[in-house]
């Protein structure tokens, strides 16, 4: 018996030893260190050659391996593993004790039936003994060691146990060790990177840490700001009183508690910039709840501020306008109506005081005021006494030689920021508060004057934007008056109520009257509409009868219940309406108040402003394709100087070769390139709109006609072409050979769309668009035009394509298949002949473009080729070329020469008025640039002419400036070539200005 208790005594020892050893290696190793010394202890002890210690996650289904003896990992295992996490289900025997929940030995580990052998290089195992780790009653963790020489007892129990506990708990120390020391770094890093400033201070308020943000938000720099007192370095005011707020640590201090600046509280910086702020500060306590000090955290608040205030006086203002509404439905006393509208005007403007009031008119026609509310401004005891007689049922104002007569006889706002200079002021009875700015609004329904609203004392006076912000809530005064006229026309209640709700149903908002149980108890007419109910499908059932859960729980319940808690609620969205279609909605809701002012119910008002979204849509897609035209344009004209030399010297070379030189063919393709970079160029001006047009007036039926069989052959036989002409169309002024490039463009864009046999059709008609119409089709133009619309068959386009299908280079063929420049050219003509174009495409379906030419009052002309066969040739004339383009100005010199005309060239325009005034002889022609330095082609024509009365002159340029065409379109009888020019074409533009 000594003896084993001696033993016991002996164990217990070594136990203190090695706990104190672990706890002192634990001090300077890392967790995965610390387990393995603890493993090649508990070996020692048990005279074991394998240990190993693994993790049991939370969900007590999975292990993760983390550690194993010294010696286990150099001479018995292997295999790989450490680190992995894998399903407990998945383990071998060793995992017996987590489901017995209880220390396990396996002193024959070859006889278990269950065992599940080893992975490649792990050492055999003869036995093992595996304890669980518990902590609340949790398996935390498992330690095992295995083949020792003997079987294992209760004694080793007795060891690993202890060893594991011993373990676990230091595992857990270094654990939280390691945890706060990572706090610790993330928070230094939170507090210098976080967007909110950040300032610490020591028990006395004193600071001793300040982050960047607050560095700027102060102007205190941390060494500057370290050891001085809170209250001077975070300087604060109350905004509306102005006096000193008292220093957060202070009101932290008393309250013992984390404390938050009040609203309207300023920053004041050390170079007296002035922020609204948010902040909060908190007692810092260490761990016997002891202060050591506060940390204030804060933000600048202007921007926030700045939004919220736009979006509350923007919710203010559909309140004030739902409010009224609402009080009308419950109460039949307009001056308690009115009342309540004029506080709600008043604040909307930061008004001293004002009226609102009906507009009538004498048997005369002249128009008097009676007011439904009157700022209460008496300024004696008579009219004190006169004013509380009369106010309720309304004061009546015929003085129109006033501020605000002066808007009853126009009709149109007044408004005055100085009126005592202003020339109507009429003056104020004695001991009237003082006027010091004044608006006066007269407000039309329907085109008639109904009312008016006064406001006076603004700081900082009235101004149009006011205006036009107080515009739906005036419309909504308005439209009172006018239901409290009709009312006071009619005795019965039931005649009263049925008036309003004509008004409120012939409205074009949506409105719907809801109660608490979401039941609908009014809808007006364009809210039935819209949803396609009749009032019988919607009256007196809930949201969820008419239109089902879904739209209930998503659209309508989220809001309806933060409305009827007192909150007005707006907000815009698409919404697909079975009558209308998908629209852009304005919606609000406001609270609904019963005769107790409490919240029975909600009302929902819709606006729709789809017409708006599009236009916005729209602004943005054309000033895209405007920017995108000025570019082309610029570069069009660049190109064309370069190509009008190209094509020039190449056929002056091959004017020089007899007809078998071998380069001949090689200055052939060499123009052919030219003349196909000549047309691209041609399509960018007319996407650019700057093209030299020559407009006819026409009609298009014969236009299409005499281009029919050349389309015909230009989409091939497979394809069935159909000409469905309008009868006696209107005449359009445009040019022929636009009406060309429109169809070229658009029957290739039809063919290259159809795979294999289709159809296209052309079709003209006569069409007119009223502003209805055009209001509700967004692009529409209203006015007569003839349509020409070209159709297919073919593959369709989606709404991606749609958006892009006028710019230019967008393409949907493939490489080489396509400039991407077809539609574009479309686009630019139809717009330089102020036109429209309508596109509906869907994938599948074909295409259809229409495209809207304006009607002209005008005669038909006959279109007539008037180019000579034959390029002529000089008959004694002098020409005079100017061009500041030096290759441009040798080819045109070379090819009139050889045309056997007398050829004076100058570079500038003053360089060319000395050759005039110096010339023996007669100047018949001159040629020249259009855009040059120093003056114009024109004005240096018009000098010219001082010389020789009868120069006759041809003008030339890559593009058309303002000086030549007005809106591109030339001005009758000017003589234009357009570069790049040929041999032939300067040939036959000179003989004919010549012979003009």
């Amino acid at each position: 018996m000594e003896t084993k208790l001696s033993n016991h005594r002996l164990l217990a020892k070594d136990f203190m030893r090695i706990r104190l050893r672990l706890f002192e290696y634990a001090t300077s190793h890392s967790l995965e260190k610390l387990l393995q010394k603890t493993l090649d202890e508990v070996e020692i002890l048990t005279q074991s050659s394998v240990g190993f210690y693994h993790f049991v996650e939370r969900d007590q289904k999975t292990l993760s391996l983390q550690a194993w003896s010294t010696r286990t990992l150099k001479e018995f295992c292997k295999a790989e593993g450490k680190g992995m996490h894998y399903d407990i289900d998945q383990a071998g025997v060793w995992v017996d004790c987590l489901h017995q929940r209880r220390p396990v030995i396996h002193n024959d580990y070859a006889s278990l039936p269950h065992k599940k052998g080893m992975p490649p290089g792990h050492a055999a195992v003869v036995r093992e003994l595996v304890v669980p780790i518990m902590k609340d009653d949790w398996i935390v963790a498992i330690l095992g060691v295995g083949n020792k020489p003997t079987d294992y007892t209760e004694k080793d129990i007795e060891i690993v146990s202890f060893l594991a506990d011993v373990a676990w708990v230091i595992v857990e120390q270094k654990r939280l060790e390691i945890a706060l020391s990572y706090e610790k770094e993330k928070l230094s890093v939170t507090l210098r990177s976080i967007g909110d400033g950040v300032i610490a201070t020591d028990l006395k308020g004193r600071v001793v840490f300040i982050n960047k943000v607050a560095e700027t938000l102060s102007g205190w720099m941390q060494d500057e700001a370290c050891g001085r007192p809170l209250s001077e370095v975070f300087h604060i005011i109350n905004e509306l009183t102005r006096e000193r707020c008292e220093s957060p640590f202070d009101k932290t201090l008393k309250a013992n508690a984390i404390v938050e600046l009040a609203d309207h509280t300023i920053l004041i910086s050390r170079d007296g910039t002035e922020r609204p702020i948010a902040d909060s500060c908190a007692p810092v306590l260490d761990t016997k709840s002891e202060l050591l000090g506060m940390v204030l955290v804060f933000r600048d608040q202007t921007k926030e501020l700045t939004a919220r205030r736009a979006v509350e006086r923007q919710q203010q203002l559909l309140v004030a306008i739902s409010r009224g509404q609402t009080r009308f439905i419950a109460d039949n006393d307009p001056a308690g109506v009115f009342d309540d509208i004029l506080s709600d005007l008043l604040a909307l403007t930061d008004s001293e005081y004002g009226f609102i009031g009906e507009v009538l008119f004498s048997p005369e026609g002249q128009p008097y005021l009676k007011t439904y509310a009157l700022t209460n401004i008496a300024w004696n005891k008579e009219t004190r006494e006169f004013y509380d007689q009369n106010a309720p049922n309304g004061l009546e104002f015929r003085n129109l030689k006033t501020l605000f007569g002066a808007a009853l006889i126009s009709g149109e706002p007044v408004i005055v920021n100085d009126p005592l200079h202003a020339p109507r002021r009429s003056g104020l009875p004695e001991g009237h508060p003082p006027v010091k700015t004044f608006l006066a609004i007269p407000i039309h329904l329907n085109g008639k004057l109904f009312a008016m609203a006064g406001m006076a004392n603004r700081p900082g006076g009235y101004d149009k934007k006011l205006l036009d912000f107080l515009n739906p809530f005036l419309v909504s005064i308005a439209q009172l008056v006018e239901a409290f006229r009709h009312r006071a026309e009619r005795k019965r209640s039931e005649d009263e109520l049925r008036q309003y709700e004509h008004i409120v149903s012939s409205a074009k908002d949506m409105l719907a009257l809801l109660d608490k149980d979401f039941v609908y108890l009014a809808a007006n007419g364009a809210y039935l509409q819209a949803f396609a109910k009749t009032p019988d499908e919607m009256i007196g059932r809930t949201v969820t009868d008419v239109f089902g859960e879904a739209f209930f729980s998503t659209v309508v319940r989220p809001r309806a219940e933060r409305c009827m808690a007192g909150e007005d609620i707006r907000y815009q969205d698409w919404f697909e309406f079975p009558a209308t279609g998908r629209r852009y909605m304005d919606v609000a809701y406001s609270p609904h108040f019963g005769p107790d002012n409490e919240i029975r119910g909600f009302v929902v008002t819709a606006r729709d402003i789809t017409k708006i979204e599009n236009l916005q849509a729209q602004l943005r897609q054309a000033q895209k394709i405007e920017s995108v035209g000025r570019l082309a344009g610029g570069v069009a004209h660049d190109y064309n100087n370069a190509l009008s030399a190209i094509i020039g010297f190449t056929e002056m070379a091959m004017t020089d070769l007899a007809p078998n030189d071998p380069n001949r063919e090689n200055l052939d393709e060499v123009l052919k390139a030219a003349k196909r970079a000549t047309e691209i160029t041609r399509q960018l001006l007319a996407f650019a709109r700057k093209q030299t047009i020559a407009p006819k007036v026409l009609d298009v039926n014969e236009r299409v006609e005499s281009m029919f069989n050349m389309l015909q052959r230009l989409i091939g036989e497979d394809i069935d072409l159909a000409w469905l002409p309008g009868k006696m169309l209107w005449p359009v002024k445009m040019d022929p050979s636009q009406v060309d490039q429109i169809l070229i463009n658009l029957c290739v864009n039809a063919r290259d769309a159809i795979d294999g046999v289709g159809k296209v059709t052309i079709e003209t008609t006569e069409i007119t668009f009223d502003t209805t119409y055009c209001d509700d089709h967004a692009g529409f133009v209203s006015g007569d035009f003839v349509q020409l619309a070209v159709s297919d068959n073919g593959c369709g386009m989606d709404g991606e394509t749609l958006d892009n299908i006028f710019e230019p280079f967008f393409t949907t063929k493939d490489v080489n298949k396509g400039t991407g420049l077809g539609l574009a050219t479309v686009y630019g003509i139809v717009k330089q002949n102020n036109g429209f174009i309508n596109v509906y495409s869907e994938p599948g379906k074909g295409t259809t473009f229409r495209i809207y030419l304006p009607r002209h009052q005008g005669k038909i002309v006959e279109i007539q080729d008037e180019s000579p066969a034959e390029i002529p040739h000089s008959r004694g004339e002098t020409v005079l070329i100017v061009e500041d383009d030096l290759q441009i100005l040798k080819l045109a010199r070379q090819i009139l020469k050889g045309l056997g005309y007398t050829v004076l060239i100058s570079g500038t325009p003053l360089e060319a008025i000395g050759l005039a005034e110096e010339s023996a002889g007669e100047i018949h022609l001159l040629v020249t640039d259009v855009i040059m330095p120093e003056m114009n082609g024109r004005e240096l024509s018009e000098r010219l002419k001082a010389f020789y009365p009868d120069l006759k002159c041809i003008f030339m340029s890559g593009y058309t400036a303002n000086v030549i065409a007005h809106h591109g379109v030339l001005d009758e009888g000017v003589q234009f070539i357009q570069k790049p020019f040929s041999r032939r074409d300067l040939a036959i533009s000179v003989r004919k200005a010549l012979d003009s």
